[in-house]
């Protein structure tokens, strides 16, 4: 509850915005009944949950990803509030300036956001009346209460904050200047961000794609209207600016964490949820005038109009709380977690078998392969911290060298391995490890292992076994048992 506690705070925080945003623009936009208003906003709230365009009510993964696009989410809905009467302009900035400054407390990413809010809080000032005319005011109302948080959010970490070793997990000016060499390789530049493109078209286009339709006409009615095209434009903007980012980060840093196309999913799920909820939401307000001439239209007396809508209301409540119960059970029992649990918690035993056989065979700061059919990094971290006595006792100064040998992962079928490459599990790829590590039973790992022993047991049974080479530098591996959960 302390973990998913306050994603969920946030979440509601958002929908409460976005409640309050398609209310103003129904007041704004109609002279229709209020409780209408509120029946049509509450639906709409709703219907974009139900859609999971900000992720679920109450999130079954604690990852980072979700405080950063609520905060971003929460970021441009306040833009639309620049163009709605009696507004309090400053206020309204000095919040947008918080969520984009929370967003860079957690993640850089919130610096892209940054150029993108404080563009359309300009535009915003510019189409007032009068406002464009005194650039102290725009300064001062605008501008500063926007960028100022996320500039004391950067200034105070680089203070205050811990700092990360090696140059692409600092920051992004360190980053491009220390490695300022590899602009000149420009057909590497090229392939890297027409591959870039195609992957994340394929991936954006596939992803939940009634929404991503939807959410796209909403953004083209968004840019159609003087009073939503801004900030829809902000939108894209960072969109944009989010991929140019992404591209420099894997170009730069290609022989580290950044990958080519590494993790490329997980990174875009900030600009798509982002573009989703927002595309959902200018839909909305776009259609209030339209949405009340309709319901005026059909339901003339209102009184019908009020049994559907707080019909609609309870059936999308309803299922809301469905959702939250089926949250609640995948947390308490996870699909994979009851595999994972039998299967890391002798994990440090395992690590000193790995040790000894090792030791034994003369092989120093050797590689192990672990090789499971689950998607999920826990069994890695679970192994590496068993392996490092100094992690165990809590030294955070740890280094490769303190390690007599290092991790690498392959999970699931779809044959991702860390950190983001390919492979398939050949003899060739398998014998670069002297240790390979199968933590499920599952055929194709079952198949890869017949690759490399001809130990059927080992081959029949491969979770139930470590497999270590026999000699450094040689080609044959035996199978040593390993300690096993009681119950298999």
């Amino acid at each position: 509850s302390y973990t998913i506690g306050p994603s969920t705070v946030l979440q509601v925080a958002v929908l409460a915005l976005a409640f309050d945003t398609i209310l103003n623009w129904w007041r704004n936009t109609n002279n229709g009944n209020e409780l209408t208003g509120r029946i049509v906003a509450g639906i709409s709230v709703l219907l974009i949950l139900a859609a999971e365009a900000s992720w679920l009510l109450v999130p079954t993964q604690i990852i980072a990803e979700i405080p950063l696009f609520l905060t971003l989410i929460g970021a441009f809905c306040l833009t639309t509030v620049l163009w709605q009467r009696h507004s309090h302009t400053f206020i309204v900035c000095l919040s947008i300036g918080i969520a984009v400054g929370a967003h860079n407390v957690m993640k850089s990413t919130g610096l892209i956001a940054v150029p993108a809010v404080v563009f359309v809080g300009v535009a915003a000032a510019i189409t007032s009346k009068g406002a464009g005319k005194y650039w102290i005011r725009l300064l001062i109302v605008y501008v500063l209460p926007i960028a100022l948080p996320s500039l004391l959010a950067i200034l105070t970490w680089r203070h205050f904050g811990t700092q990360t070793s090696g140059v692409c997990q600092n920051n992004l000016v360190s980053m491009l200047f220390s490695r300022a060499y590899v602009f000149t390789e420009i057909n590497r530049g090229i392939t890297l961000a027409w591959q870039l493109i195609f992957t994340s078209a394929i991936y954006i286009s596939s992803y939940k794609i009634p929404v991503l339709i939807t959410s796209l006409v909403g953004l083209a009615c968004g840019l159609s209207d003087r009073r939503l095209r801004w900030p829809s434009f902000g939108v894209l903007v960072f969109f944009l600016g989010f991929l140019c980012a992404l591209f420099l980060a894997y170009f730069v840093c290609a022989d580290g964490f950044m990958e080519p196309m590494s993790s490329l999913q997980r990174y875009l799920q900030i600009p798509i949820r982002l573009l989703h909820f927002f595309g959902l939401l200018v839909l909305v307000c776009f259609s209030t005038v339209r949405i009340n001439e309709m319901l005026s239209q059909f339901f003339p007396d209102g009184r019908m109009l009020y049994i559907l809508g707080f019909a609609g209301l309870a059936a999308l409540g309803g299922y809301q709380t469905l959702q939250i119960f089926r949250s609640f059970e995948e947390i308490r029992t996870p699909p994979a977690r009851v595999e994972i649990l039998e299967h890391i918690q002798n994990f440090p035993t395992d690590v000193d078998i790995i040790r000894k056989a090792l030791r034994v065979r003369g092989i120093e700061h050797g590689k192990a392969l672990l090789v499971y059919r689950y998607s999920s990094n826990l069994p890695l971290s679970i192994a590496w911290n068993a392996e490092t006595p100094s992690r165990r006792r809590g030294d955070k100064s740890v280094g490769d060298e303190d390690r007599f040998f290092v991790f690498e992962y392959y999970s699931n079928e779809k044959n991702y391995i860390h950190p983001g490459r390919k492979r398939e599990l050949t003899a060739v790829w398998l014998q670069q490890f002297d240790v390979v590590w199968p933590v499920s039973n599952a055929s194709w790992i079952r198949e890869a292992v017949g690759r490399i022993t001809n130990n059927s047991a080992c081959i029949e049974s491969p979770n139930a076994f470590l497999i270590v080479r026999d000699v450094s530098g040689g080609s044959s591996f035996s199978c040593i048992p390993r300690t096993l959960p009681r119950n298999e």
